[in-house]
This record gives structure tokens, sequence and C-alpha cells, in this order.
């Protein structure tokens, strides 16, 4: 393993590699928020580039082993996120719902960042199948956030010409539990319900909305950000490790 790591092609790739993941975290710090999946990506940029150095003092054989534990980890975590979106993008709307939950994202001043408005556009998309469901967009306001993240999905449905009358804020919720909990008082008995969210974490999304109490909630997936696809890979797999063996 350490002679391949001191091939010189490999260091090649490793240093391209290195700079991939470090550009990625730092146009995903720039669009839309530093968060544990960003944190991973700079991480796994600084050691591929760390690998692909010439300096002895960053290659001796202690430094090695702990590179390649943490790639072992990283890259499985990565594993699993890429799991997490093939199962997020398997839609099983029928586009029948009574009510679709739109969940809420950070916003960057008062406009939805691009993972944000993609699940907007979404939902656009469902409306348009569907013109007759309430649209409950949920969210609440951040310590960085100039609005509330419902105020500003509502604003963007709006100027996609989504009659007024079928949008619902729930502007309080701070987690995806709470998206559900809150809007759950949105409904009514027997209501069918859609949930719409990013790809990556319509799984995790499933699973809060049947703990809230909405049984068989279907959902329709929008796509991630291609900027945030690999932190957000790495983040939602930790989220949801975390919900398996600690909540």
């Amino acid at each position: 393993m350490f002679k391949i790591l001191e091939n010189t092609g490999t260091k090649f790739v490793f240093f391209i590699l290195g700079a991939i993941f470090l550009i990625n975290a730092i146009i995903a710090t720039l669009t839309s928020d530093t968060g544990l999946g960003v944190i991973c990506t700079y991480v796994t940029g600084i050691l591929f580039l760390l690998s692909a150095s010439n300096e002895k003092f960053l290659n001796t054989k202690t430094l090695h082993i702990a590179k390649i534990c943490l790639f072992t980890i990283l890259i499985l975590l990565l594993a699993g996120g890429t799991v997490l979106y093939v199962l997020g993008a398997a839609d099983n709307t029928d586009f029948e719902e009574d009510a679709v939950i739109v969940l809420g994202t950070t916003v960057k001043g008062d406009q939805p960042t691009k993972s944000l408005q993609n699940r907007l556009d979404a939902a656009i998309e469902y409306h348009q199948k569907n013109p007759q469901a309430s649209i409950i967009v949920t969210g609440g306001q951040g310590t960085d956030e100039n609005d509330t993240e419902a105020s500003v999905m509502a604003s963007y449905l709006e100027k996609a010409g989504i009659p007024k009358d079928l949008i619902i804020k729930e502007d309080k919720a701070t987690s995806t539990v709470e998206n559900f909990e809150l809007s759950k008082s949105y409904l009514n008995e027997g209501d069918r319900v859609c949930f719409i969210s990013n790809d990556f974490h319509i799984y995790r999304a499933g699973v809060l909305a049947k703990e809230a109490g909405i049984d068989d909630a279907t959902h329709y997936s929008a796509e991630t950000p291609l900027f945030m696809t690999i932190p957000n890979a790495f983040r939602e797999s930790i989220v949801v490790l975390k919900m398996w063996f600690i909540d």
C-alpha cells in the first residue's frame, strides 16, 4: 500500500482529486453553508493533497496508517451516501395526494439556496400534475437567515404562479422531525400526504415522517445541486448512522 502511494502517477492523481474536493468544498461554503458534510469534503481534499506531497515528514509510516484509516472511513461514508441517493431517486407518488409537505432548508438572505430552489421547483412540477393539493412549506428562521424558510419558500411559489390560497406556511420548525410534527396540524383526518425533499434526504425524511405520525406518506424527490452532492453524501451518511444507533 505504501509503495502504491509513493508512485508518481498515483501522487498526481491524488493531487488532482485533492484539488477537486477542496474546490468543491469552497464553492459549497460560498453558496450554501459550512456544515458537517462540507467539513468532511475539506478533510478529504487535504488528505489527498498530503498523500500527493513529496515531503518526507508528511509521509512517515505512522501518518500513512492514519491517512489510510481516515480514507477508509470517508470512502465508506461516500458509499453510504451513494446508496441514499439511489433510494431517494425512486419516487412513489401517484399525484393524487391531498397535501404536499415541502421540507425547508437553508436560505441565503431572503433567497432560497440552490438545494431549496430545487425542492420548490419539484413542488411546482407536482402542482402541475395535481393542482388541487394544498402545499405546506415548512421551516423556521435560523440565526443567520433574514426571514423564515417558510416565508421565502411561499414567496418563491407565489411568484411561480401557485395560488396563494393553496400555500400553507409552517414557520416554526427547526429540524426535519419538527417539519413533520408541526405540519401535521394543518392536515385533515384521512389526508394522503406527499413530501418533497432532495434525493439524498428522502430516506431519512420518510423514517421521520412515520415517527411524527404521518403514515404511508409518499415522496417526490428534487435533484441535489452538483456542488453539494459530495458534502451531502458525507453529512447524510453520518446523520443516518446517528439516527440508527443514537437517537
